[in-house]
């Protein structure tokens, strides 16, 4: 009945839905090109690592940060959600990922 009243659409619009990093030389876009897996292979459903308000104090006020550093905690691995800090290999995680998160 709810759906009846509600105009449901695609969600996905490349226009606003997909980011290219601020900093993307050609050496960091020929290694993230290395470590992209097709999406068959990708094992992550979702990831993000950086700062939050427990980590850094200028992202206090940052509470979708805070609430994915929760989801992380409660999810892991094991269900496709790789959430936390910083880590060495970010980009190769970013391979194995459907999707990263960007808050």
């Amino acid at each position: 009945p709810m759906r009846r009243y509600v105009d449901i659409k695609q969600c996905l619009s490349t226009w606003k839905d997909v980011i290219i990093p601020g900093h993307t030389d050609y050496a960091r876009i020929q290694y993230m090109k290395l470590h992209n897996k097709r999406s068959a292979e990708r094992r992550l459903l979702m990831t993000f690592h950086g700062r939050a308000p427990d980590s850094h104090g200028a992202y206090g006020d940052c509470a979708v940060r805070g609430h994915l550093m929760k989801l992380g905690e409660s999810h892991g691995l094991s269900e496709g959600v790789d959430i936390g800090g910083f880590v060495g290999d970010y980009l190769e995680r970013k391979g194995d990922s459907h999707f990263c998160l960007v808050p």
